[in-house]
């Protein structure tokens, strides 16, 4: 497992500590790319950041997570040469002077070590695009919305049908959310794509709430209602023509050592995106 960019440390019975965790996050779309969630062996448990866009969300999480714990809620940032350590006790905040990992294993929530380099890059890749939005507004807008600025790699291309965000390590983590509730009159499409096992979802968001998803091949989603097209279109192919984004940001793949995605010309399995 990679290490993580942010990290929440909060006490409680795990089970409770779990459900306001999904309680938070249930308001972005998709909630469950943007986390994941670790129990402790003792009174600790852990919430992992999943990429460096989302960076700054700890301290919110660990902020409403506090507002009843008797013992301090931690955030935080490894993402940074100098991680930072916050602790919030009833939300107010302090800076805590230890090193992040030796707190983390004192309280029974160590972390990830780093891991071997890997030859291949992640199956998912998301793609956001802001449909009528402006790349010189998009960037300081999420920067601003995380108070600095965004990783290396991050990607703002102007289309006909508006801004295309996509990121060299294929996440761009609350980016299409954020952008949604910045640009309350812009619908944002965040289309996820998996190519084992050929996985394709695309997510509606107006006013940072999900408000449909496309899937192939069809599933259930609570939180929001399934439609039947996509402008129009029900392929993977069409779908990506008609939002205008181009079909090598979904096939990216990259070798142990390459800070790029190298992209690739041939289909992927299971038929391509």
């Amino acid at each position: 497992m990679k290490r993580p960019p942010w990290v929440v440390l909060a006490p409680g019975e795990r089970d409770s500590v779990e459900a306001r965790v999904r309680a938070y996050f249930d308001r972005f779309t998709p909630a469950e790319t943007m986390y994941s969630f670790h129990p402790g062996r003792g009174q600790y448990h852990a919430i992992y950041g999943v990429d460096e866009a989302g960076v700054g969300s700890e301290n919110s999480l660990a902020e409403e997570l506090s507002v009843d714990s008797r013992e301090p809620v931690y955030a935080i940032d490894l993402s940074s040469e100098e991680p930072s350590v916050l602790a919030f006790r009833q939300r107010r905040l302090g800076v805590e002077d230890r090193e992040p990992d030796e707190l983390a294993r004192s309280l029974g929530v160590p972390f990830p070590e780093p891991p071997q380099t890997s030859g291949q890059f992640p199956a998912t890749r998301t793609v956001a695009l802001v449909e009528g939005g402006d790349a010189e507004k998009a960037r300081p807008a999420l920067e601003q919305e995380h108070g600095r600025p965004l990783p290396a790699g991050f990607h703002f291309e102007q289309t006909p049908r508006g801004v295309v965000v996509w990121s060299d390590t294929g996440d761009i983590g609350f980016a299409a959310t954020s952008l949604s509730e910045r640009f309350p009159h812009a619908t944002v499409y965040s289309i996820v794509a998996s190519e084992d096992p050929g996985e394709f979802t695309v997510f509606i968001i107006r006013r940072g709430k999900g408000v449909g998803h496309y899937d192939i091949p069809p599933r259930d989603d609570p939180f929001s209602p399934a439609v039947d097209n996509i402008g129009g279109e029900t392929s993977r192919e069409g779908i990506l023509a008609a939002l205008g984004i181009p079909r090598k940001l979904l096939e990216a793949t990259r070798t142990a050592g390459s800070d790029r995605p190298a992209v690739t010309n041939q289909a992927p399995p299971n038929g391509g995106l």
